[in-house]
Formats: C-alpha cells, structure tokens, sequence
C-alpha cells in the first residue's frame, strides 16, 4: 500500500469528536498492528482505560497512536495522537477504509448459477458457489464454496464467509402409520437483511410454512447452525458453535456467545445476553443475563 498521510487518514473521521496531539510532519502511515509489532510507519491503538498506556507506547516504535484522553500525550512530544473516547472503533474505521482490500464485483468462472438467479451486478460471487432460484443484493459477497438453494433472500451489502449453506430443509420429521419418520414440507424461504455477516460453514434452514429471517445487522460467527422458521431481529450476536432450534425468535441486540443451545420455540429478549455453553430451554425476559445448563439468570453480583 501506498503511504497514507495524517490528514487522509482523518478525512474518514467527520462523524467522531477527535481532537489530535503533536506534529505530524513527515508522519506517514503503511501498516496496521499491535503495539509491540509496530515500526514507525504503523498506525496503533491502546484500549481506554489502560493503566498501562504510557507504558506501551513508550516501548512500541509507532509514530502515530489512536487513545483516548487519560493518556499522558505530553510525555511523547515525538508522536502523533488522534485522541477519542472510541479509541477502537476509530482504529477500525481507519482500518476498514484504508487497508481493507475490497473484492471486485463479478461472478467467478466456476460458480453454478441457476438462470432464474437475480444477483445484482455489484455483488461478488466467489469460486465454487452454486446459486439457486434466488435473489442476491447490490454489495453483497459470497465467498468460495457456498451453497444457496432456491427461495434464499440475500439484502444488500451481506456477507457470506467460505462454505456455508444457506436454504436447506430444516430437521422437520414425524411417525407415520408405519412408524417411520416421513418428511414435513419446507416451502418457506430464507431472508436475510441488509449488513449481515455470516461466518464459515454456518447454515441457516429454510422456512417449513413460514420465513427463516435474519435481521438487518446480524452478524453471526462460524459453525453456527439456525434451525428452520427463526426469527432474528436486528443487530442480533451469535458466536462460534451455537445452534438456535427451530421456531425460535431472538429479539434485537441480543448476544449469543459461543457453544450455546437454543431449544425450539424458546423467545429470548431484547438485549439479552446468553452465556457460553448455556443449554436455554425456556422463554427470556428483557435485558437479561443467563448461563449454565439448563440456563437461569445470573444473580446480580456476577453480571459484571
């Protein structure tokens, strides 16, 4: 990458309050790193609050420094600070839009597409996905091996990590007379919202007779399973490993950390926060927290 000056790496930063400390003559910026790694053409971060702070920017080699006001700037008249009381967020905002390689629109010559696909000619479809009777937004990238199948929704701007399926029936078997499991029909879809960011080999089944969706600004991690008819309201976390059973609603900003198990047609509530490797057999109430197995609300001395 080319070196990147101080006043265009401010140029994406009219929506934060920043105030900045030093000279930035001859100040440019190449990389991205921890504190430790830096050199002096690398652009780093310290965490608000850490009691640290002096001490790591003292001993890392970067010229130019993103914190927050409580640091000690006065003591390091050779460095440059952006001071802020989002210290990360405007790191990542740097990050996002200066040293993140953006995919090229197009479709890879290996992809399978159905010719009843509709994918916007701003998307990216990577190699080896195959694209059923679908729809695919402006923006939005598919990553190698991905598997659509028909009736999947995707908005615009999604994001598709490698090798996840998305569309498949769900798990929706009953006895018949014979006493053998006979598959119940799925002729619902899947529609995912805008902004939504799906990791590696996670799946989402489609619809029996109503609509998997996942809200706009979902962001679900990698090997994450989403069982047939679930809701996902907005802005909903889910980490690594989790399954969510079927019918199931998650109401907006709630977070599901990692490895945690979501019966069927339980509803968890807004801003929830469910805690690793909790097993959640029933309805949560708002802005709770809970854990274990089976989970239950975490008493109030332990929830920060």
């Amino acid at each position: 990458m080319n070196k990147l000056s101080i006043d265009t790496m401010l140029s994406c930063l009219a929506d934060f309050a920043i105030h900045v400390v030093g000279d930035k003559t001859g100040k440019e910026v190449v990389r991205l790193s921890a504190p430790d790694r830096a050199d002096c053409e690398t652009l780093i971060w310290i965490a608000s609050g850490r009691a640290d702070a002096e001490k790591l920017i003292a001993a890392s080699k970067a010229k130019v420094i993103i914190c927050d006001a409580d640091v000690k700037t006065d003591i390091f008249p050779e460095k440059f600070f952006i001071i802020t009381d989002q210290p990360k967020l405007v790191f990542l905002r740097i990050g996002n839009t200066f040293f993140q390689e953006k995919p090229t629109p197009g479709i890879h010559p290996t992809a399978m597409i159905h010719p009843e696909a509709k994918i916007d000619p701003t998307a990216v479809v990577g190699p080896y996905v195959y694209i059923g009777r679908s729809e695919i937004g402006a923006g939005t990238v598919l990553e190698g091996h991905n598997y659509v199948y028909d009736q999947v929704i995707l908005g615009n701007n999604v994001t598709i990590l490698a090798g996840c399926h998305l569309g498949a029936p769900g798990l929706g078997h009953i006895y018949n007379e014979k006493g053998e499991y006979e598959n119940f029909p799925h002729i619902g879809r899947v529609i995912i919202g805008d902004d939504v960011e799906i990791g590696v080999h996670s799946s989402v089944a489609k619809g029996a007779l109503a609509d998997t969706i996942i809200g706009q600004g979902c962001k679900i991690d990698c090997h994450v399973q989403i069982g047939h008819n679930v809701v996902l309201e907005e802005d909903v976390l889910v980490m690594a490993n989790s399954m969510i059973g079927g019918s199931s609603r998650i109401k907006k900003k709630a977070v599901i950390a990692m490895s945690v198990s979501i019966a069927d047609y339980v509803t968890i509530g807004e801003s929830v926060h469910v805690g690793p490797g909790a097993v959640v057999v029933a309805n949560v109430d708002n802005n709770q927290k809970v854990f274990a197995r089976p989970a239950m609300v975490m008493p109030a001395k332990h929830r920060n």
